[in-house]
């Protein structure tokens, strides 16, 4: 899917991704969950512009978040780029939250794996978190994105 950012915004808060296209139509909606809308396919380029992860990615901040399937009151820290999945935030964890998700029975080690499996739901699949190397400061860290893009995870205040 193509990726566009509003000429007067920024990436992610207002970025969109392109649905569909015709010659004279655009069907697009905000990424991270919307509306549809429709434009004429020659106002794209003048009211946006191309995504560019070079230049349109934030660095990762640290932040503490919460599910309603954590105890109450409970935070995890974690890491964000302030990305957004159907509104949700999207975290990734070091391994002392991911361990402490495991210790609640949301998700288990992977036997020979530096990842974690929530088990399936319902009959669905089950889901893999691996590990993932990020920068954060210029600090190299090993993370595992439980739940982003599945979890309604969110920032805490």
């Amino acid at each position: 899917m193509e990726t566009y950012v509003r000429r007067d915004g920024e990436y992610p808060q207002d970025a969109w991704e392109v649905m569909s296209r015709t010659d004279g139509e655009v069907q697009m909606a905000p990424c991270g969950g919307g509306f549809v809308v429709r434009i004429p396919a020659e106002s794209l380029e003048v009211q946006f512009r191309p995504y560019d992860p070079a230049t349109d990615l934030a660095p990762f901040q640290a932040v503490r978040v919460t599910g309603d399937w954590l105890p109450e009151g409970e935070t995890l820290p974690a890491y964000t780029r302030g990305e957004r999945w159907n509104g949700w935030a999207t975290p990734v964890f070091e391994k002392a939250a991911a361990d402490r998700l495991a210790e609640l029975g949301l998700v288990t080690r992977a036997a020979g794996l530096d990842a974690y499996i929530e088990s399936a739901d319902e009959g669905g699949p089950a889901q893999l978190f691996s590990a993932e190397q990020i920068t954060v400061e210029g600090k190299d860290l090993t993370v595992y994105s439980i739940g982003t893009g599945f979890w309604c995870w969110e920032v805490s205040v």
